[in-house]
């Protein structure tokens, strides 16, 4: 607690008010021993439309989130002669979930009590900690509540007469609101769209540490930061110069060509593991250090098991010629085919169990599935057929650990161009997501040389986006020096910055605001428009669903707060130019 003499504090006919410029409310009469919570009504409608409840209430202010109860108690402490408290929301606002959050928190107050470390019971909220439990007890005692939501007009209680101030005035330090660790969110789909792998990286960290939740999941107890449903898009990486910017090769990540290189080699590419076993027939070989490798599933997935188990049983059991006729029978050549190229092992090869090896791998070999996206994209560009599936049912469902992160890659041919998909279970976006989004970049570029087309889109979808504790040190300093501490890009780069849905022109005539979208590249119109107020606008184009970016909406809202200025001031309106006033001074810029 601190004495009255303080910056912060306003002094309005006769009241004292904590920080009345950034929390403003009406003051009635000062001698009321009452206040009015209006809840999400508009305070100033309310008071113009019954301007009888000036006369009636010392103060009328608004409580929209639980944060607003703070301030209700710093100004019930400065002004104790305020002992009622009536809280009125016939509106539909008021009324909705969002609405009644603050309003039930504050009926919480009264009727439940603090904790000891100030939280509300029955909720989850705390108040600031700069609020003295002592004092806010006695407030609580000596303040009435009156909840009267369901009148739909006001009627003023007689009963409320002035009394004396149940204590002094009081006034607690000027609270500072911190940094929360986690900001509120969507909770589930998050879309991220960069020009540059590199960039969607950036971007997609800072989302999760930013607005991902602290979580568990089956890593030893070890804390994490996730967000769920990320989907980050790439438009326009060059898959033989893929972008490495000076952070991205600092010590704290590590990500040099060398090592993206290797990765790529190791988890992306099938030359490294083949062995060749017979002329033209090779047995993909894994380390067993790898529980699994993405090269396997892509370029070798594994034939079942039980055709392995067939053969061997019927040599044991049979003997040679029973299981090479079981391989024959299930070769996936040509009859012709298969019996010369058995006929040429047989020839070569003297011992009987390598001739059966070396006849699985030839006739029931490992399923290429690269192969395949790349024969349908020759055959049929234009079908949704090409799938690959890094995921075993049979096997990954039943297993604790070891299992693939990634579980799919869906290629797709439109426009002359070759998108991929790529679909992760789990996400060590720290450590992993850089890697992955570099291997899929460059077997991008291996198929679009192989069958002819442009690389297109890259998008990798996350279910769990995560941050593991062990980087969290990291992930902050990256943030901090490249985005936090950063300043923004204050111009408009066509690159960067276009909307892919169109551009949004604005104009005024015979003031009428009219829009029009018209495509990006080739200036056509596509939709128009016409309204009387900005605000008539953004309905509309929210309706539309015209705009894809963030600082595109911005723009535009700008741009029509400044066509309605002109039209009420009677000035002529520019297209994202500053208003020039009949006096020569620009305002608006």
């Amino acid at each position: 607690m601190t004495s009255l003499n303080q910056s912060y504090l306003s002094s309005i006919e006769g009241l004292n008010l904590y920080k009345y410029n950034e929390y403003p409310v009406i003051v009635g009469n000062p001698k009321k021993t009452t206040a009015l919570c209006v809840v999400w009504q508009d305070r100033e409608k309310v008071a113009d439309h019954f301007p009888h409840l000036k006369e009636e209430f010392a103060i009328i202010g608004n409580l929209r989130s639980a944060f607003g109860i703070n301030i209700i108690l710093y100004n019930l402490a400065l002004n104790p002669h305020i002992k009622n408290l009536v809280v009125w929301g016939p509106d539909k606002l008021s009324n909705t979930d969002i609405g009644i959050t603050g309003k039930n928190t504050l009926l919480s107050l009264w009727q439940k009590g603090l904790k000891q470390n100030k939280q509300i019971l029955g909720t989850d909220y705390k108040l600031v900690e700069e609020i003295d439990l002592s004092v806010t007890e006695k407030i609580l005692k000596n303040v009435r509540l009156h909840d009267v939501r369901g009148q739909e007009k006001l009627i003023v209680s007689k009963t409320f007469k002035e009394e004396k101030p149940y204590m002094k005035p009081v006034i607690f330090p000027e609270f500072v609101v911190k940094s929360s660790e986690t900001l509120p969110s969507e909770e589930y789909t998050y879309t991220i769209r960069e020009k540059k792998g590199a960039n969607a990286y950036l971007s997609l960290l800072y989302s999760i540490w930013k607005y991902g939740e602290k979580a568990q999941i089956d890593t030893g107890g070890e804390d994490l930061k996730e967000i769920r449903g990320a989907v980050v898009v790439v438009e326009d990486e060059n898959p033989d110069d893929i972008y490495l910017p000076l952070w991205i090769k600092s010590k704290t990540l590590n990500f040099i060509e060398h090592n993206l290189e290797n990765y790529y080699k190791t988890q992306f590419s099938a030359d490294s593991y083949r062995k060749k076993i017979f002329e033209d027939v090779y047995l993909f070989e894994r380390p067993r250090d790898y529980a699994y490798l993405y090269a396997e599933l892509m370029y070798a997935l594994p034939r079942l098991k039980e055709i392995d188990s067939a053969v061997w049983r019927l040599f044991k059991e049979k003997g040679y010629l029973s299981s090479r006729k079981f391989i024959m029978s299930n070769s996936q050549l040509q009859k012709r085919d298969t019996k010369v190229l058995t006929k040429k092992i047989e020839k070569k090869i003297k011992s009987e169990k390598k001739r059966l090896q070396i006849m699985l791998e030839a006739f029931i070999p490992a399923t290429d599935q690269i192969a395949y996206v790349i024969e349908r994209i020759k055959r049929k560009p234009a079908d949704l057929d090409k799938e690959v599936v890094l995921w075993d049912v049979r096997r990954d469902t039943k297993l604790e650990s070891g299992r693939p992160c990634i579980n799919k890659l869906s290629f797709s041919v439109r426009r002359g161009k070759i998108n991929v998909h790529v679909f992760a279970r789990s996400h060590d976006i720290a450590r992993a997501w850089f890697y992955n989004f570099y291997g899929v970049a460059k077997l991008l570029g291996k198929i679009c040389k192989e069958t002819g087309y442009i690389p297109g889109y890259i998008i990798i979808e996350s279910e769990s986006a995560h941050i593991y504790q062990r980087d969290w040190d990291a992930v902050k300093e990256l943030v901090a020096n490249e985005i936090q501490e950063k300043d923004p890009r204050m111009y408009f780069d066509p690159y960067l910055d276009s909307d892919p849905r169109g551009i949004v022109n604005i104009s005024v005539a015979e003031n009428i605001i009219k829009i029009k979208l018209q495509d990006t590249k080739s200036g056509k119109l596509l939709f128009e428009f016409d309204v009387k107020t900005a605000r008539e606008a953004l309905y509309k184009l929210k309706h539309y669903n015209f705009i894809s970016r963030t600082d595109h909406a911005i723009f535009i809202g700008t741009e029509l707060a400044k066509a309605e200025l002109c039209i009420k001031l009677g000035i002529p309106y520019k297209y994202d130019n500053p208003i020039k006033l009949p006096s020569g001074k620009i305002i608006a810029g």
